[in-house]
């Protein structure tokens, strides 16, 4: 945005990705962050491609077909770029009828998001009940004036009485 807080642009309406239509309800895109070249990363909830989650990689005014291999049960729920490495952070969700919500970090070398690739990163973090855990659908990743990089994590307590909204703060240690 300009300084006044105005967008510098008109928004403009971006092409589907091909196949996108084919997934299936409340099971598309899930997890869209921007790259550091100007690409997009979007991947789907509950779209398969082969053993993984069908993916989008926008480049250069197009769109290619790539794959997440999520953990056994796990589903992409959001992403964000770190700051300083370009890679990324990929947040994962799994819901289990008696432990409730699971959730995992996963890192993706940048190096490794390219068209037709199969995204399989490093866990970096996971946890589960007795720790505070929901419904997380929301990573975000910066650097503060100290140089630790803070990682957010956001839950969705989708008007639920059982679910909460949750905004939450981690520092990464490299």
């Amino acid at each position: 945005g300009r300084e006044d807080g105005t967008l510098p642009d008109r928004p403009t309406v971006w092409p589907s990705p091909e196949g996108l239509d084919e997934a299936p309800s409340n099971g598309g895109l899930e997890a869209l962050t921007s790259l550091p070249d100007g690409g997009l990363l979007a991947l789907t909830e509950d779209q398969q491609a082969g053993d993984a989650k069908a993916g989008y990689l926008w480049r250069d005014g197009a769109w290619f077909h790539l794959a997440y291999r999520p953990a056994e049960g796990f589903k992409p729920t959001g992403a964000s770029v770190l700051p300083g490495s370009d890679d990324l952070l990929v947040l994962e969700r799994a819901v289990y009828l008696l432990s409730g919500f699971n959730v995992r970090l996963v890192r993706i070398a940048s190096r490794d998001i390219q068209p037709a690739a199969v995204l399989q990163g490093e866990e970096i973090a996971r946890w589960s009940s007795p720790f505070t855990v929901d419904n997380f659908e929301a990573v975000a990743a910066r650097r503060d004036s100290e140089g630790r990089t803070l990682v957010y994590l956001l839950s969705d307590d989708n008007f639920e009485a059982f679910q909460r909204t949750l905004l939450l703060m981690f520092e990464l240690e490299e």
